[in-house]
């Protein structure tokens, strides 16, 4: 048996994690960035996420560290970096997290994405949310399904942060392209996120999606037509109530009735 390299104490993400809560107290400062930092590369998730959330504390003084950090050569340290620019959010940080989306590392495109959807999430009035979305666009014809996946997410925020109309609508041809994707969570949340815009122009594709193989897809594209639909769509649901699955056929008769409320 090996004994090299030597394995780290067991009691090593305890130790961390005192002195990441000792760093992070009261909000920290900009002293205790470099060493928040240090630890994103720790081989403990824990340490990592619990260093993350320190830094977002921090705030603004960590900003400048982050983006840094964001471009180094280590994948844990990068990938965290972007969800405590998340955390922090604010225009610098959006500059950096939408430049991210296109990295080499899938993880950090992904977890770029999700910061995005983080700062649409706690800062919805930031008006430099609408520059996010022609670059959001682009991860929905990335390779991995991960990535695209935090890319409909984070339109789906945009759309929720009730962002400018005219510039979250230029999604909703991709996202109604999102609708066919081989990955079902992709599927999901383009749903979702349609049903937020409310575009006419996602009713077709959404009754076409009413076939799909995964119920968790019909369920969620059932309740975009219950919320966007007209009377057009009240046939197709009342087939779906009558032949799926009983929560899916629930949903449909909901949706019919939703739908008949609100237009006749």
């Amino acid at each position: 048996m090996s004994i090299w390299p030597p394995k780290k104490p067991q009691h090593e993400p305890a130790k961390s994690l005192s002195s990441i809560l000792l760093l992070g107290r009261g909000g920290g400062g900009k002293s205790s960035v470099k060493p928040l930092i240090r630890y994103l590369s720790s081989d403990y998730e824990i340490v990592r996420k619990a260093a993350t959330e320190a830094l977002g504390l921090i705030g603004q003084p960590a900003v400048g560290s982050l983006i840094k950090a964001l471009k180094g050569r280590d994948t844990h340290t990068r990938v965290h970096a972007a969800w405590a620019l998340g955390l922090i959010g604010g225009t610098q940080a959006m500059e950096s997290l939408m430049q991210a989306l296109g990295d080499e590392l899938w993880k950090v495109r992904q977890s770029a994405a999700g910061a995005l959807a983080e700062i649409a999430i706690a800062q919805p009035g930031l008006s430099d949310l609408n520059r996010a979305v022609d670059p959001l666009i682009q991860t929905l014809k990335d390779e991995n399904k991960e990535v695209r996946e935090a890319g409909v997410w984070a339109l789906m925020s945009l759309a929720e942060a009730q962002i400018d109309p005219s510039e979250i609508k230029r999604s909703v041809q991709p996202l109604i392209q999102a609708l066919k994707d081989e990955f079902w969570k992709v599927k999901v949340r383009a749903a979702y996120a349609l049903e937020k815009i409310g575009d006419p122009r996602a009713i077709t594709p959404l009754i076409q999606a009413l076939k799909d193989e995964k119920k968790q897809v019909r369920r969620d594209v059932v309740k975009a037509l219950g919320t966007i639909g007209d009377l057009s769509v009240l046939q197709d649901l009342e087939r779906l109530a009558a032949k799926d699955t009983d929560d899916v056929a629930k949903l449909a008769k909901e949706a019919m009735k939703r739908i008949k409320e609100r237009l006749e």
